[in-house]
């Protein structure tokens, strides 16, 4: 039969399943789909057929890695397949040699597996195009778009580009361990947060900033190696890991912690440790409003003292002008002087949002010191008058 569908699925398992075959669900047939355009609305539509497209299977990596690939116009239901009981996760490619420009790469975590829909349909997210659309800057017409250098590139690497999709795919899903054993390794992580207060601190600023920005930091990321290399013990564990599988299951305990964090501890953990910086801070501040109040009193943090860029930044003004007209004789007291509030000249725009709400202003120019560091202001002006 013609191969024109390149249809390879990897199951990635935690165990060796040299043994496995593939089998259909409670003895039904392994399933197949179609696959192809809709003339109508121009994305990919597929329908379930009972006729398997299943050529071959090997085993690789001990029986930790098993490929299955397709044969004909058909992709494998994976859904019709009963898959090995260690499977951590399941990466397929579909390519179409011929005809419709159908290629994408998608991977599904075993504790996804379940619910999960194989059908074709809805999967934008996950296609790569070999004839993609002119981006939007491109000015000429689509033949020139065709016949252009960017194209012809695009065209050439594009085979190379997605089997390093898939393979990258395969390695990420790789270092995953099971849903019972990330359990496990929380509860190894605890116990060992409970004896060791510089493990507890590493854990919570990592969980914190990723419960404020969605993301780990670079520091985060540099620790969290040296603690799986060198700062715990992974052999105490109740079951066995690779050292990329014990990074990655470090990071997931951080992010379900971060889950399980109140705001206060989060803020508590951005005061004592300063994670944030407040160009980062503003931002979040800005998307979620629940931290505004913390915000706030994280800008009063040295000693009561407010921090000087609530009246040197607008935006920041802006977000907290009733606060600090509230908080006003505690501003005059760090920043006033003779009743007046000292301001750099040069900030015309938060002087005028000062001056709008009846602060009583004295612009100086003590922030020169920044350009003219350790230089007196009579030095200064000998070196302009010489200019």
């Amino acid at each position: 039969m013609t191969r024109q569908i390149d249809n390879r699925v990897v199951l990635i398992c935690s165990s060796d399943e040299s043994s496995w075959r593939p089998n259909g669900i409670k003895g039904v047939p392994i399933g197949s789909y179609s696959i192809g355009i809709d003339p109508i609305t121009k994305k990919i539509r597929s329908e379930r057929l009972p006729e398997s497209c299943l050529h071959s299977f090997s085993h690789n990596d001990n029986g930790t890695l098993i490929e299955l690939s397709s044969e004909g116009t058909g992709v494998i239901a994976i859904d019709t397949i009963e898959l090995p009981r260690s499977t951590l996760a399941v990466v397929r490619l579909i390519s179409n040699q011929q005809g419709h420009d159908i290629h994408m790469v998608e991977g599904v975590k075993a504790e996804d597996l379940s619910a999960y829909n194989w059908s074709l349909e809805g999967k934008e997210k996950f296609q790569l195009y070999k004839d993609p659309s002119p981006p939007a800057r491109w000015k000429g017409d689509l033949n020139e778009w065709r016949r252009s250098a960017l194209y012809r590139s695009h065209q050439q690497g594009f085979d190379r580009q997605l089997e390093q999709e898939f393979a990258s795919a395969v390695r990420a899903l790789s270092i995953h361990i099971t849903p019972d054993h990330q359990k496990v390794f929380n509860a190894f992580i605890t116990r060992a947060c409970a004896d060791n207060t510089g493990l507890f601190w590493d854990i919570r600023k990592a969980a914190a900033v990723y419960a404020l920005q969605g993301s780990f930091c670079q520091n985060d990321l540099n620790r969290m190696v040296y603690l799986a290399q060198e700062g715990i013990a992974p052999q105490e564990l109740s079951f066995q890991c690779t050292a990329q599988q014990f990074i990655k299951a470090l990071f997931d305990h951080c992010k379900q912690t971060s889950e399980a964090l109140s705001d206060e501890q989060i803020w508590d953990a951005q005061t004592r440790c300063d994670l944030l910086t407040l160009e980062q801070l503003l931002p979040i501040v800005r998307t979620k409003s629940k931290y505004k109040p913390f915000l706030y009193r994280w800008l009063w943090r040295l000693d009561g003292k407010p921090d000087p860029s609530l009246i040197e930044n607008p935006d920041l003004y802006e977000i907290y002008r009733e606060d600090l007209i509230a908080d006003r004789d505690k501003i005059m007291a760090a920043f006033g002087i003779d009743g007046a509030l000292e301001v750099d000249y040069r900030d015309q725009v938060i002087n005028s949002m000062l001056r709008d709400d009846g602060w009583t202003l004295v612009e100086t120019d003590t922030h020169l010191d920044n350009e003219y560091k350790g230089q007196s202001l009579h030095e200064e002006s000998e070196e302009l008058e010489s200019e």
